[in-house]
């Protein structure tokens, strides 16, 4: 995997067809789409936990739903939820009661700078559905919104499970990202020649290299580690605050049942 230097000057979005790259901040992500000079059929598409925004607190993370996600099928005391589906709604529920912050400033600016540039902006995310309206609101109380120069009208399909696109966010429940996205350009009338793609985690930068690689789209994949500090610490942790609001709630839980 190539790592990005300080050489971006150099580094043109048509001097290579097809890349992955790893980055720790946004910038190196804006001035790579800069030194391409916005070419013609330019989709930008950003993740959003831990690439856009992050929860205030680790209860609830990315980090928090992979951890608990590692232990399903256990017995492990840690354990939270019955089974996937349990698990995201129980996320669901503490994104209801829980706020988000940017992960960079920048990378709202990045957003809107693209958008007045007539630069389709989309997000793809692993969230399901039943998360939208959560979503959405922290979205709009940062004030990021996808909803500008949208690339396909809305639509809902199931897959393995639940899919929908709805102001330009496209919530996929944890499926492959790759297949996601190739199934949201076949939705759009429009053609794209070139995708950069943005997000924390290398499985998904990964599975959406090898789904356009060889499709005679350009993309170009950003492996973004700007919260890899606070992700390590969490996993190297030992959880004491994650499993002390994870008891208090499922007691809340099931009082109210």
């Amino acid at each position: 995997m190539k790592i990005l230097v300080m050489c971006f000057a150099f580094y043109s979005i048509f001097t290579s067809a097809s890349e992955q790259f790893e980055v720790i901040t946004i910038e190196k992500v804006e001035e790579f789409i800069d030194s391409g000079k916005y070419p013609p059929g330019l989709l930008v598409v950003f993740d959003l936990d831990n690439t856009v925004f992050a929860m205030d607190q680790n209860f609830g993370s990315d980090q928090w739903f992979d951890w608990q996600r590692s232990l399903l099928g256990t017995d492990n005391k840690d354990l939270l939820a019955k089974d996937f589906e349990d698990l995201l709604e129980l996320q669901n529920i503490i994104f209801s009661l829980s706020h988000m912050h940017l992960v960079e400033e920048e990378t709202f600016l990045l957003i809107e700078k693209l958008q007045s540039k007539n630069i389709p902006v989309v997000a793809l995310t692993s969230r399901s559905p039943a998360m939208r309206n959560n979503t959405e609101r922290e979205l709009t109380r940062l004030n990021v919104d996808f909803s500008r120069n949208l690339i396909a009208t809305d639509f809902r399909v199931i897959f393995k499970r639940l899919t929908t696109f709805q102001n330009g966010i496209y919530m996929t429940s944890g499926q492959n990202k790759g297949e996601m996205l190739k199934f949201l350009i076949q939705q759009s009338s429009r053609k794209f020649k070139t995708i950069v793609f943005i997000d924390d985690h290398k499985k998904h930068t990964d599975n959406v290299f090898r789904s356009f690689k060889d499709s005679g789209t350009d993309i170009f994949t950003f492996r973004y580690g700007y919260e890899d500090l606070n992700v390590d610490r969490f996993i190297h942790s030992n959880k004491y605050k994650a499993r002390k609001y994870g008891s208090e709630l499922l007691s809340l839980i099931n009082s109210l049942r």
